[in-house]
């Protein structure tokens, strides 16, 4: 199956722009065979739409996104067809690269905090605030470790089993040298 999605979905890259309008409702589908949530594909195309109209004017641009404050950045991105908070959070974060920020959206985080740290909960919007400020400069990259972690961990993403606690030593040492402080003390 991987390969007949690969092999249609580099068919349809090769028409170009107007693969966007253009693709047979099959063509859509195939993207929820690749376990996409629901309203991906509609929403894919929506934004894809828009690009080749030139509605985005250059809104995902990654070094305007980043040099923009956060609030203002998400607020921007929630102005897409089909971009909430999650998606807004996950383009500034991985698409455009901020190096430093925390997403409030991402359900998975706290979850994956509490396993990390050995919490019997996961902590509070505020507790993890406080937590995650020992993350800085590169708090993104933390929370993309530990979503990572809990993956490894439960499977609940892929469906799958645990492979088991192949990242548990690395994220020990992640948390030692979170800990640290940088410069003078």
């Amino acid at each position: 199956m991987g390969d007949d999605i690969q092999a249609t979905l580099a068919e349809l890259a090769a028409k170009g722009a107007e693969v966007a309008r253009d693709v047979p409702d099959q063509g859509w589908g195939l993207l929820a065979a690749i376990r996409l949530p629901d309203g991906s594909p509609e929403w894919l195309r929506s934004l894809a739409v828009a690009a080749l109209d030139g509605r985005l004017d250059g809104r995902l641009d990654a070094a305007r996104l980043r040099a923009l404050p956060a609030e203002e950045a998400l607020a921007q991105l929630k102005e897409l067809p089909g971009v909430g908070g999650f998606s807004a959070e996950l383009v500034l974060l991985r698409g455009a690269g901020a190096p430093d920020e925390v997403p409030r959206h991402e359900p998975r985080l706290a979850r994956a905090v509490a396993r990390a740290y050995d919490r019997p909960a996961p902590p509070s919007a505020d507790e993890l605030a406080r937590i995650s400020g020992s993350w800085r400069p590169y708090r993104t990259w933390t929370t993309l470790l530990l979503r990572t972690y809990l993956e490894d961990e439960t499977g609940e993403i892929a469906g799958r089993r645990p492979a088991g606690r192949i990242l548990a030593g690395g994220l020990s040492r992640a948390r030692g040298l979170a800990g640290r402080r940088r410069g003078p003390r």
